[in-house]
């Protein structure tokens, strides 16, 4: 059986301006009537066509290069009729199509999907090319189940019955050849494997085993290819062609009735790997196709044997470069198998280059979930698992690209779980925050992605779970925040959040280390060094910290309010650097008697300010989030009121390729005896853990 999860195409252009628009003659007073649009996808079933591009008449192409078992995204257009042409992939926009439809009506609101069916090379109207056109009006499945419309394509193929679950009781009955079972669907069992029979003249003529269903979810099955063709995993074989609402297709193959079957599936953990098509050597056609980072595939049975699994770029063909092979993989009966593509694929240092694990499952019984944890950041080192997070050691000296075992370990579920991360032996690296486990579920937990990169990005350190149906997505790390204390008035701080101690002792300039907490929403207390727990000097409420995130605290502003001065508050501001080969500065304000403020270099010369930075920059504001590129070397910048060029204070700075900084104005202009004096604190974030640093002025 062969399952393919195909890309969404990239040659889906948008229609002309001129299919949609509404001239000013059609205006009612003046106003545009809303547009009526319906939606259309293609499918491609017919075995003998090559791939296509797809054109609109008088508009133009709408997908390219549409292979065989290739579904395109649904393409929204306006109600009308269209004449849908298809033409060689490739082939020149004024060659005569090879296919067209003639004029088909789209219905405001309606969704079609339509199949590219029967034999191109035939000219036999039993089993010739057609195009089917499938209005969809999808019932809602009961609960559990999946809704699914089965579609009879297979040219050469008789009327059949179905008989789901293969126990000889035929729930189908006399579909024929280009028919299907109605627009409503028909309701499936979802959550685990289906064995199909197809049933012809009385007689089984094959069976298939489909993966799991996803409840709630809408299906389309295609009978597709060529039953007289006795090599089953032929690429014009007999199969089933099965496309969910989202666009996914994958063939599933016939069963093999002279042998046992594995079960197996694949997961992209790869974080520099572009997505893959799969390929068992000796069979044409993936197995797996357009498998991106994150992705899992569905659990696909093949027959029992010896394979060498293929890596080619998506899209590709078997004659395409491999861009990794696992040599020989025994696959036996009954096995259940997850493939887990890890390691940095551009790397050739052993300990850390691309590489297949390949994991037999054997989940013991579960008493509410049960987890397999598999070390794959590919520059992380061994690791201790901390269940919890509460300085235990569940886990230890787990390596890089080992596991916990097969048989899983038993967590609770209905409830978000808290894992530490800790250097084998050392100090805690990081955590994470899952959501809460399904009962009964088999989850694998796949560390991936570098720890060298922020956690924000696509490829930073994650944990990537894979339920028995699929990625359920990446869990990236708990939020991070770092406190600054920037008020030029108030004595060092502690900050509580509830009974826990954040951070101590923080005097005027100082940086805190990193403060990691689960994601939320925190009321923060500010207590003078050492006199926790009486009344808070100040309390402030925290924006929402999301994971994967970092954040700068800042406490700014007076204690003591003299004149237009500003009270002391805590300013929050998300780390959102864009990446930079020059340096990236990003400007706050607070200063609490300061006015707004330019920013700028300064003119060695004549002492003014000569290109401004930052303008017109308020109490509380910061500067653009991704930073402004700044020059590399050494730098005199100048504080002005905003409009001024006569700096009220200099700095020299020195920047260097690289550097993603804040850079904050704090203290007071115009100090008294007991406040501190302007300046700036710079807080470089391209470093790990950040690091804070006071200039002050010339």
């Amino acid at each position: 059986m062969l399952w393919k999860n195909l890309l969404t195409l990239a040659a889906v252009l948008a229609i002309s301006a001129g299919l949609s628009a509404c001239s000013d003659d059609d205006d009612d007073n003046g106003m545009n009537p809303p547009v009526q649009t319906a939606q259309i996808r293609a499918v491609h079933s017919s075995p003998d066509a090559p791939a296509v591009d797809i054109y609109i008449e008088n508009v133009g192409i709408v997908a390219a290069d549409v292979a065989y078992g290739e579904t395109t995204p649904y393409l929204t257009v306006d109600a009308g009729t269209y004449n849908v042409q298809l033409r060689p992939a490739g082939a020149d926009s004024s060659t005569d199509p090879i296919y067209e439809t003639g004029e088909v009506s789209l219905a405001a609101d309606a969704v079609l999907t339509a199949v590219a069916a029967g034999r191109l090379s035939s000219a036999d109207a039993a089993d010739s090319f057609r195009i089917i056109p499938l209005f969809e009006s999808f019932a809602t499945p009961a609960a559990g189940n999946a809704i699914v419309r089965i579609l009879h394509a297979g040219p050469d193929a008789p009327t059949v019955d179905l008989d789901v679950g293969n126990d000889g009781s035929n729930e189908i009955m006399d579909l024929a050849r280009f028919a299907d079972t109605g627009a409503s669907g028909v309701d499936l069992p979802a959550g685990s494997p289906l064995t199909i029979g197809v049933v012809a003249d009385g007689a089984t003529v094959t069976t298939f085993t489909t993966p799991a269903l996803s409840a709630g979810t809408e299906y389309f099955i295609i009978a597709t290819g060529l039953l007289a063709q006795s090599d089953i995993s032929a690429a014009d074989a007999f199969k089933l062609l099965a496309v969910d609402e989202n666009g996914t297709s994958a063939f599933i193959q016939q069963s093999d009735p002279d042998a046992g079957s594995a079960m197996l599936r694949a997961v992209h953990a790869s974080p520099d790997a572009p997505a893959v098509d799969v390929y068992a050597e000796g069979i044409s056609v993936p197995l797996i196709s357009a498998l991106a980072y994150g992705d899992a595939s569905l659990y696909f049975p093949v027959p029992a044997g010896t394979y060498n699994i293929q890596l080619r770029a998506h899209p590709s063909t078997e004659a395409d470069p491999i861009a990794f092979e696992t040599g020989p993989i025994d696959l036996a009966a009954n096995q259940k198998i997850t493939a887990v593509a890890s390691g940095f694929l551009g790397s050739m240092d052993e300990a850390d280059r691309f590489r297949i694990l390949p994991l037999v499952e054997d989940f013991g019984t579960p008493q509410s979930a049960l987890v397999r944890i598999v070390h794959a950041g590919p520059d992380a080192p061994s690791v201790d698992i901390d269940l919890g997070d509460d300085g235990s050691v569940d886990y230890g000296d787990l390596a890089r690209f080992a596991d916990t075992g097969a048989a899983g370990i038993t967590l609770p579920s209905g409830e978000a779980l808290q894992v530490g991360i800790r250097v084998a032996g050392g100090d805690r690296v990081t955590a994470f925050t899952t959501p809460a486990l399904p009962d009964g579920e088999e989850i694998f937990v796949i560390a991936t992605g570098s720890l060298a990169r922020p956690a924000r990005a696509d490829d930073g350190f994650s944990l990537l779970a894979v339920a028995s149906t699929g990625s359920l997505g990446f869990i990236k790390q708990n939020p991070v925040v770092y406190a600054l204390h920037g008020s030029p008035d108030a004595p060092a701080v502690d900050i509580y959040a509830g009974e826990s101690l954040l951070v101590q002792d923080l005097a005027f300039g100082e940086l805190s280390g990193t403060v990691q907490v689960p994601p939320g929403t925190y009321t923060l207390d500010f207590f003078v060094t050492g006199t926790g727990g009486g009344s808070p000097a100040a309390s402030f409420d925290t924006p929402e910290l999301m994971a994967g995130s970092a954040y700068l605290a800042v406490a700014a502003g007076e204690l003591q309010l003299e004149g237009t001065e500003e009270a002391f508050t805590l300013l929050a501001f998300e780390e959102l650097f864009d990446p930079t080969e020059t340096a990236r500065v990003r400007a706050i304000h607070a200063s609490g008697d300061a006015p707004a403020v330019d920013i700028g270099t300064v003119d060695g010369g004549t002492g003014e300010i000569d290109a401004v930075l930052f303008q017109n920059l308020a109490w509380s504001e910061s500067s653009d989030d991704a930073g402004l590129e700044a020059p590399v070397g050494d730098l005199t910048i100048g504080v002005a009121a905003t409009g001024s060029t006569t700096p009220v204070a200099t700095f020299d700075i020195t920047t260097e390729a690289g550097l993603q900084t804040f850079a904050i104005a704090a203290g007071a202009l115009a100090p008294d005896g007991v406040e501190e004096a302007f300046r700036l604190i710079l807080v470089v974030v391209s470093t790990n853990p950040w690091v804070g640093a006071e200039v002050l002025p010339d």
